[in-house]
């Protein structure tokens, strides 16, 4: 039995997955529900933490009576998203920015009034990162060299600092916030496991499992929707 315990570098694909409010994602038959990149830079998680209560009472001569603290809990992860370049989609998906279109070319966008702001729904997220632990390739066991990081919830996108325009690359920032999800289903069927899916839909905010193979990306643009059966 071979034990997976990832080293992972490198960010090497993201992918974005249109959901319900439940966070269920759209069906792979439908056009543009779903965006497969290496256009970024980094991809940050900061835990937010809940502090537990504390409850202390104290006697009349400055002794404890009553000492209680409740245990932190995790309530999501904080998230930044640096972005290579300005990709339209990617602001269309989680920001919902219009798409500016000339014939079939997209060729610039819109970013959201106020009101179309409260009405964007979750966003499925995972990453892939590279798998430099010895087991990636062991003998007689399946290859994993990437592992897969599923973030099953993710809402609040927003422009998350300046845009500086100078001699230097523009870069935009996205921020927004990751939460566990009981309503989880996987983005591509067959990439996780029934038993994997009970436990995402009962677990936290991030799952991670290693794997084989990357998915296909393009640098800006939506994955082709998938033939139906």
């Amino acid at each position: 039995m071979t034990i997976c315990c990832p080293k992972s570098i490198k960010g090497l694909a993201i992918r974005v997955t249109r959901t319900d409010v439940c966070g269920v994602p759209e069906a792979e038959t439908i056009a543009q529900s779903r965006i497969a990149t290496n256009g970024f830079v980094t991809m940050t998680l900061s835990p937010n933490i809940e502090t537990g209560e504390a409850i202390t009472v104290k006697n009349a001569d400055g002794s404890f009576c009553v000492v209680d603290e409740d245990p932190d809990l995790l309530r999501g992860f904080d998230l930044e998203l640096l972005l290579c370049g300005v990709p339209t989609p990617l602001l269309e998906m989680l920001l919902g920015a219009s798409v500016l279109t000339d014939g079939p070319d997209t060729v610039g966008g819109v970013l959201p009034s106020r009101a179309n702001q409260t009405n964007l729904l979750p966003r499925q997220i995972e990453i892939w990162s590279r798998n430099k632990d010895a087991t990636a390739c062991a003998p007689g066991s399946s290859p994993v060299p990437y592992v897969e990081w599923l973030l099953p919830l993710t809402r609040k996108w927003n422009l998350g600092g300046s845009l500086a325009f100078s001699i230097s690359n523009l870069e935009v920032t996205l921020t927004g916030f990751a939460e566990e999800s009981p309503g989880y289903e996987t983005s591509v069927a067959g990439e996780w496991s029934a038993a994997d899916i009970l436990a995402i839909q009962s677990g936290g905010p991030l799952a991670w499992k290693c794997v084989g193979s990357l998915p296909v990306v393009d640098d800006c643009g939506y994955v082709p929707a998938a033939s139906g059966s």
